[in-house]
């Protein structure tokens, strides 16, 4: 196994991280979002991003590019790859994955990640009356999940670059490996 899927919740770093990664082991680095928007506009041509796929086709529309985007990236190697906030929530997808790629997963507190949610924008699948209460529902439920379905587990640095949670979550991958 010479993959690793970066897992997290909305805003854990799991894009910024990996591409940190990607460049300092020397692998191509993927982020599953992308994917999804790629397979979903060669058939449609309309979808600018996740939120707007979301947000207009639902979430079983979303779930299901989400898992050709997984089988996809199953023929990658020496490859890193970040999954989005909910990729926990798609369990055929996570199935797939079993002994393919090493599961890391990027926590941070659910106080941080609001406030970086909240700065981008609320996310449809947020309540509006009260996104912070839901997002904290959210961030419970899909904790629980990460920590069961994650090989490694990495807790990041509270102000420090990317570059040094880059380097700590290489030593934790190397400490597996």
């Amino acid at each position: 196994m010479n993959n690793l899927l970066l897992l997290g919740i909305k805003h854990s770093g799991k894009s910024s991280i990996g591409k940190d990664i990607s460049k300092k082991l020397n692998k191509d680095f993927y982020d599953l979002d992308d994917i999804i928007i790629e397979l979903y506009n060669k058939e449609n041509k309309t979808i600018k991003n996740c939120r707007e796929l979301y947000t207009k086709k639902g979430k079983n529309e979303f779930q299901k590019y989400e898992y050709l985007a997984t089988k996809k990236i199953l023929e990658l190697e020496n490859t890193i790859v970040a999954t989005g906030g909910g990729f926990c929530n798609n369990k055929k997808a996570i199935e797939l994955l079993d002994n393919k790629f090493l599961k890391i997963y990027l926590f941070d507190k659910k106080r941080i990640l609001y406030k970086r949610v909240k700065k981008s924008g609320i996310p449809p699948f947020l309540d509006k009356k009260n996104p912070k209460k839901s997002f904290f529902k959210l961030f419970k439920e899909r904790n629980k999940i990460y920590n069961k379905i994650s090989d490694i587990k990495v807790k990041k640095y509270r102000n420090k670059s990317i570059q040094d949670n880059s380097n700590k979550i290489i030593k934790e991958v190397k400490n597996e490996w």
